[in-house]
This record gives C-alpha cells, structure tokens and sequence, in this order.
C-alpha cells in the first residue's frame, strides 16, 4: 500500500482547494491508498477549525516551535519520516520540496518522491516551478494553460502532469418548464470577495446595468475575503433595495440548500482560473454559468459560448449584462443547463478527477526518483544565524524556546518563494497570448 502524505495550508478551510483535498483523499483511499494530510499549524492556521469543515479525514498536525524557515523544514521532515510517505503532494506550501530534498542528501537511500501541485496561473507559481525544478519529481496542474506554463519553467517534460477537479455527479440537472415564468432572475456569486483575480467589484456595473435595462433580479453572495468591507459599500443601494442578499462564509454542506436551490444563473467575473471548481458545481446543480473569458478558459476548452455557458471578455460590462437578461429565455436556459449536465459526466466529476490524480502519481512512481541536491545555504534569519550558522542556531532557538511571530497566514506557512521578478503586464500578455491560440481571446488590459 502506496503511503501518501498532502502538505496543505489549514488558513483556508473554504473554497475550491479545501474542496479538492476532502474529495481526493477519500477517493484515493477507497482505491486502496494509504493517504495522511499533514496541515500546517500556528497562530494563523487552526487545524481544528480546518476539521470542523472536512470532518473524517486522516489528519497529522505539522507544528513549527520556532517561527523560522529552518524550523518549517525540520517540521516537514519529521512529519515525512513519521507519516513514512513514499509521495510528498505539497499544496502551496513551498518549503515542502526542500524538506524532502534534504531527506534524499541525509539518507541517499530515500526514495521519496516530491509532487509540486499547481492551482493557480500567476507568475510567482512558476518562478517557484523554476527554482525547485532539480528537486521536484512531478508536476501536476488543474488546468491546461498552466501545464504549458510549467514546462517552460525547466521541469522535464514527461515529469508535467494534468488533472482536473470535479464535482459530485447528481442523478439529474433541475428541470425547468420552458414557457415558465418568474418574478426575477435569481443570480449568485460564490467564491472569494477579492477585486484582482476574482473582480468582484464588476458586480456593481453588472448590477447597474441590469436594473437600467429594466431586467428584475436578486444577487445572492456567498462568501468572504478581503475586500467584504468596500464591495458592500459599493452595493449599498442594491442591498437596500433587496436586489443583493448576503450570506456570508457557507458551509460546504449547506451550499446546496443555501444558494444553488436558490439560484438560476452563476455569475463568474475571474480574471483567472484554473477550474473554477464553482463553476462545475452550479452546473451539477442545474444553474446555468455566466462567465467571462478568464485566463485559463481557452486552453481547457471546457466552456464553450452559447451551448453550455454564456462567455464575455473580461470586463466587458455590456456583454455581461445582455448575456445575464438573454437567460431570461427559459429555453436558452435549458439548453445551456443540458449541456453543462454533459460536460460534468464527461470531464468534470469526482470519479473521473481522483482517476486522473491517481494516473500521474502513477506515472510519477514509475520514473527513478530525482537525485538529491546539495541547495545553497540558506539566508539569515536574524543575528543567531549569522553567529552560530542557520542549523545550530536554529537548534539553539528550540532548547531557549524563542519564536519569530508572523503577522499574516503567508509568514507563517509561505506559499510561494516567487519574488515576481518577471514583468506583470508582460506575463499575463503572454499568458492570455497562449490561452488564446487555441481558442478566442480571453483578456484585455
């Protein structure tokens, strides 16, 4: 039996990657995988509450006494030695690979092999791919669009891997009349409340344009993040007016109940994705997706225009809201609802993604491990390092029981490394270049 460990963040109990690992882990285990996720722990990360979410699953703590990067290492470590994983999954928690690497160099017998899990399109992400490419076994991406991206980022080809998320499968889409009617369109937006990637502040315009068209509808908001407060603000009128309801973070389980059997139309203004998660579960649940063009969309070539979705470029207002009103058509609706249904069974749902993330663990076992790699020394940490070397002084810091405090979950337990050294502009240029070549154009600045 195959010992898995997948190192995760606890800081984020909600959202589609919690989703994936609650889903993953329990399928991997009915296949006979021995799985164990190791959740980070700290002032920022509360593997309890974590648990409160994802009851059930098999669940070490990894604790670092000290603060410091040393200490995340040494952490990791002796939960890899003490789980005896034969595959390290990390999932945004970077120094998972040098943990494994300094395993190899200690025991030139360890066999361990290192997974680098990728959920996101930004260039931070790959610059990590970039410098961890000597130590890393596999690669594996969520989306199409970031498999291209990480084989330019000196991974080996063969060792790049794809598989998608899913969703549970339900027996049949909600039925719908086609000459029904109703009062007013039942929208949703699900997911974090942020104005970069996810730009959430479109919903205000969207709103505004929806009510100057004269098209009756409710917006219901499930979710959080940072930028509540100011989104609220922005949608005070409409909040007022009873158009926008609000319910806050929702549980998993009550997501059904709560908004998708309240719900027609999923709304998804992103910038980028590499599902969104969000986006196959309202189409499991018979809503039909308004989405924009996001950076990611092309190359999965899973949304297409007019038959299972209603696509707009990104930030393109005026298509979003003429695209929302169109849906009032109950027979478009249907057809959309119908063929959303298919896609699910075809490529997006939960037996289909475990199988998937199961083949390239496979594949990443059948390939030699990696050989180890003596890294560079680390930098300083502060004026013990520079005296007593990082190691030692590290070792000093735990008999003292001194601690470095963080002040944000990415201190804590970093995600990436990635210094951003490549031009912003420049990167999502070309990302939407390569997403686009194979399909229609996804981003404008």
């Amino acid at each position: 039996m195959t010992k898995v460990l997948i190192v995760a963040p606890s800081a984020y109990p909600l959202g589609g990657v919690a989703t994936w690992i609650d889903y993953l882990v329990r399928g991997l285990v009915a296949r006979g995988w021995a799985v164990t996720v190791g959740l980070t722990a700290g002032r920022f990360h509360n593997v309890e509450a974590y648990l409160e979410q994802h009851p059930g699953l098999p669940c070490v703590e990894i604790f670092n006494p000290t603060g410091t990067r040393e200490g995340r290492i040494r952490a990791l470590m002796r939960t890899i030695i003490a789980t005896r994983a034969q595959v390290v999954m990390g999932v945004n928690i970077i120094d998972t690979y040098e943990a494994v690497n300094r395993l190899r160099v200690e025991d030139h017998a360890c066999g361990v092999r290192s997974l680098m899990t990728i959920h996101g399109i930004q260039p931070d992400y790959f610059e990590d791919v970039l410098r961890e490419s000597r130590v890393l076994d596999g690669v594996v991406c969520t989306n199409r669009l970031a498999v291209e991206f990480a084989r330019r980022s000196g991974v080996a080809s063969e060792r790049v891997h794809y598989a998608q998320y899913g969703v549970p499968q339900i027996a049949e889409p909600r039925r719908l009349a086609p000459d029904s009617k109703q009062a007013a369109l039942r929208l949703a937006y699900v997911g974090r409340f942020e104005s970069w990637q996810k730009r959430v502040f479109d919903l205000l315009p969207i709103c505004n344009g929806l009510v100057e068209r004269g098209v009756s509808f409710q917006l219901i908001m499930a979710g959080a993040g940072p930028d509540e407060s100011e989104l609220r603000q922005k949608l005070s009128d409409h909040t007022h007016a009873g158009r926008v309801l609000w319910l806050g973070s929702v549980p998993a389980q009550d997501m059904t109940a709560k908004v998708y059997r309240q719900a027609d139309i999923l709304i998804n203004p992103s910038l980028w994705e590499t599902g969104p998660i969000v986006v196959w579960e309202a189409m499991a649940h018979g809503l039909a997706v308004v989405s924009s063009r996001y950076v990611g969309s092309g190359r999965e070539a899973a949304l297409v225009d007019g038959v299972n979705c209603m696509l707009y470029d990104v930030g393109n207002i005026e298509h979003a809201v003429s695209s929302i009103a169109a849906l009032a058509d109950n027979s478009l609706r249907l057809r959309l609802i119908s063929a959303g249904f298919d896609l699910l069974k075809l490529r997006y749902n939960q037996e289909a993604s475990v199988f998937a993330w199961e083949t390239a663990i496979n594949r990443v076992l059948a390939q030699p491990p990696v050989p180890a790699f003596c890294a560079n020394p680390q930098s300083s940490a502060g004026r013990l390092d520079r005296v007593l070397g990082v190691r030692f002084a590290e070792s000093v810091r735990r008999v003292l029981r001194r601690k470095f405090e963080h002040d944000e979950p990415g201190g804590e337990w970093p995600h990436s490394y990635g210094a951003r050294r490549f031009n912003e502009a420049q990167f999502w240029q070309e990302a939407s270049q390569m997403d686009a070549s194979v399909g229609e154009t996804v981003f404008r600045s």
